[in-house]
């Protein structure tokens, strides 16, 4: 692989980026709008509106969080010159999520995928930037900040709300009924589910989100989501809780395939029989909530389906003779924002499958199910390759996994791989970056905050690219040099260290590395661990590279490589990065 820096203190030109998202900063004073606070929900499907000008500089609304949930805020000029600045706090009013204006549409200011880090009132001040002035739409979104469907199962003929024809048979029946849409099933063992009618129904990454209600007391049930489904239904995923608090992900090829099997979860309340749960798809990367509460995050390592129809589910279990009626309303639907987001019109069909059976104890009866192991289900594929010979750190970590940095940093410091104290300085929910220039493109993170010691987590994503393309993060950036940690398209992985003129030294490490989930549109997750000269780099959980560095304060940024082929033509590639948190000693 041949890897050059061209230009190596360039930041991003003919790079059209998108940042979104926020770091946890400290608290700042919110001048008071001049006008009584507004409230914004996440159940609101209209936008609320405003106007922005000398006499009114800011506006601010409140709203509730959940803690772990997922939400976006979209703001949108709707008169005038206006260019909003947005900024999310919690309830002690710590900053963390960021609005960032749209590159190229400075009428649009969107904080997506941001992750809420409490229960409480969390608040959302909008100020104008400079003189600019005008109207504006504001409105909160669950998961991505593109909405694409809202459908409430009432009269409409809008775009954002879907049509779902009535089916019956002697085993399931679906029908429209009083402003919701309601699903029997008459068998047992038997899943049932219902795909709306239309075309352009392919949805890739998206969030999908939906209000069930379990009518009567049945014995069991279970309700939830088919998800990239092929056109016929023979092929999809079903994402299901039930009434033995517990979820699964499975994929269905005339055979179910497992890809989490039943799993109980402390967030699932069983007796709640009108939750509302959702499904956020990052590529190969399912995250599954519970009235607005992460419980799980959930790979896919075999990438069955990348895209496909979404649907609605409702399932029994075997000898299960009483009728499950399940109403469900409220179905939305947001994607990652784009310009036009959510005017395209779209579609599906109903079928019904076999539920696959849950593991039973040996000599119990009914469907006694495995408990929930004691740590969270793994988010990204296990790797099974040598790791680093003849290093004084750990081959491997045990704790990489999890959605906690602070579980991580526990084990580090364990494991006597960082010192006691320090604490988290940044966090990013999600940073974007889309280019088609050669060689190492990149954005500035930290708002030009530098860092020194630290360990830096982030998850990287190629939404497309070309082969051997890379995406990743740079740090300790100055004028004299940089560090770069990067994993590629085609498996391999970079720790680099490079001079003020972009030469890569010879400290380096360069390499194909089998932990490395290679392809487009798979997670990695990637640990940087900088403590002067010491640095290391972890790829899903495994020491990847134990060298030496010069130690100094330097910048953050998300990376891109983008590779020329022997015509010199690019691919336009796009970097996702998620997750991002950098811990301070």
């Amino acid at each position: 692989m041949d890897v050059r820096h061209s230009g190596r203190v360039v930041t991003g030109i003919g790079l059209l980026v998108l940042v979104i998202g926020g770091m946890a900063l400290a608290p700042r004073a919110v001048q008071a709008a001049p006008s009584a606070q507004l409230s914004l929900s996440f159940d609101d499907a209209a936008p609320l509106s405003g106007r922005l000008d000398a006499a009114t500089p800011q506006a601010e609304y409140s709203f509730e969080c959940a803690a772990t949930g997922i939400g976006s805020l979209v703001v949108q000029t709707t008169s005038g010159d206006l260019v909003v600045d947005a900024t999310v706090q919690d309830a002690q009013g710590y900053p963390f999520a960021y609005g960032t204006v749209v590159p190229g549409t400075a009428s649009v200011t969107v904080s997506e995928g941001f992750s809420m880090p409490a229960d409480g009132p969390c608040t959302v001040t909008l100020a104008r930037q400079g003189n600019s002035a005008g109207t504006y739409d504001v409105r909160l979104l669950p998961g991505y900040a593109g909405l694409t469907k809202w459908d409430t199962f009432g009269p409409s003929t809008d775009s954002l709300h879907m049509e779902w024809e009535p089916y019956a048979s002697a085993n399931m029946t679906v029908t429209t009924f009083s402003g919701q849409l309601r699903i029997e099933v008459m068998k047992d063992n038997l899943v049932a589910y219902a795909l709306p009618t239309g075309d352009d129904l392919v949805w890739g990454d998206s969030y999908i989100q939906a209000d069930f209600t379990i009518s009567g007391s049945p014995s069991y049930f279970e309700y939830g989501f088919v998800l990239r489904s092929d056109g016929p239904g023979d092929h999809f995923y079903s994402v299901t809780f039930s009434s033995d608090n517990d979820y699964s992900v499975y994929y269905f090829d005339g055979e179910w395939q497992p890809v989490q099997g039943w799993t109980v979860s402390p967030v699932i309340d069983a007796s709640d029989t009108q939750p509302r749960v959702g499904v956020l798809m990052q590529g190969n990367l399912f995250k599954l909530y519970f009235n607005g509460r992460l419980v799980a995050e959930v790979p896919d390592p075999v990438n069955y389906a990348s895209e496909g129809l979404s649907g609605l589910i409702a399932a029994t279990t075997v000898d299960q003779f009483d009728t499950l009626t399940v109403f469900v309303d409220n179905v939305v639907v947001t994607r990652p924002y784009s310009p036009g987001t959510g005017t395209v019109p779209f579609g599906g069909q109903i079928a019904a499958q076999p539920t696959p059976t849950k593991p039973g104890l040996l000599g119990s009866l009914g469907t006694i199910k495995t408990p929930a192991p004691p740590t969270p289900t793994l988010p990204l594929a296990l790797p099974t390759e040598t790791p680093v010979a003849q290093s004084a750190y750990p081959a491997r970590l045990e704790r990489w996994a999890s959605a906690s940095f602070a579980e991580i940093m526990d084990e580090l410091r364990t494991l006597g791989v960082v010192p006691a104290g320090g604490e988290v300085t940044l966090t990013v929910p999600s940073s974007y970056g889309d280019t088609a220039s050669e060689g190492f493109n990149s954005y500035p993170l930290g708002r030009g905050r530098t860092f020194r010691n630290f360990v830096l987590g982030f998850d990287a994503r190629l939404i497309y690219s070309g082969v051997g393309a890379g995406c990743g993060m740079y740090f300790r950036a100055l004028e004299t040099g940089s560090d770069s940690a990067l994993v590629f398209e085609d498996g391999w992985a970079l720790l680099g260290e490079f001079d003020a003129d972009g030469q890569m030294l010879d400290s380096s490490v360069l390499d194909a590395f089998d932990a490395v989930v290679p392809g487009q549109g798979v997670t990695n997750r990637v640990l940087v661990i900088a403590l002067e000269d010491v640095t290391l780099m972890y790829v899903n959980g495994v020491l990847f590279a134990d060298t030496v560095f010069v130690p100094k304060a330097g910048e953050l940024a998300l990376e891109m490589y983008v590779p020329a082929d022997d015509a010199g033509a690019t691919a336009q590639t796009y970097c996702q990065l998620n997750d991002i948190w950098l811990w301070e000693f």
